[in-house]
């Protein structure tokens, strides 16, 4: 059934959402927004609860690893997040973004690559 339903995922909508978990996982009350249209997330990131992910994000590996997204982050529109990188907690990523560092809690980062634009 979880075969289908990942084939399913990406005819429909053009996504990659990890349903076979080696390592990492998807955190309680996560959403992915827009039906998670063009969203690639790995198979071992860690997604925190309560997370919002907007479309076409990709949450993939880099140098180090994978990520590790605390709980109540919102990851908007066509950003990418790689590495073994930690994003804390309340965190709020800009649209277009490229994060390859680590994010501390409680801020908003945006650009590329992504720098804190609000917080600390």
């Amino acid at each position: 059934m979880k075969k289908i339903i990942c084939v399913w995922l990406r005819v429909i909508y053009s996504c990659d959402l990890p349903l076979n978990k080696n390592k990492g996982a998807i955190g309680h009350n996560c959403v992915f927004e827009h039906n998670a249209l063009g969203v690639v997330v790995s198979n071992e990131v860690e997604l925190g609860d309560n997370c919002r992910v907007y479309q076409h994000v990709t949450i993939g590996a880099g140098k180090g690893g994978y990520p590790k997204i605390g709980n109540n982050v919102t990851i908007y529109a066509n950003t990418t997040i790689i590495g073994g990188i930690k994003i804390g907690n309340n965190v709020v990523i800009g649209a277009n973004s490229f994060v390859n560092k680590d994010v501390p809690d409680n801020v908003t980062v945006g650009g590329v690559p992504a720098k804190i634009i609000k917080g600390n």
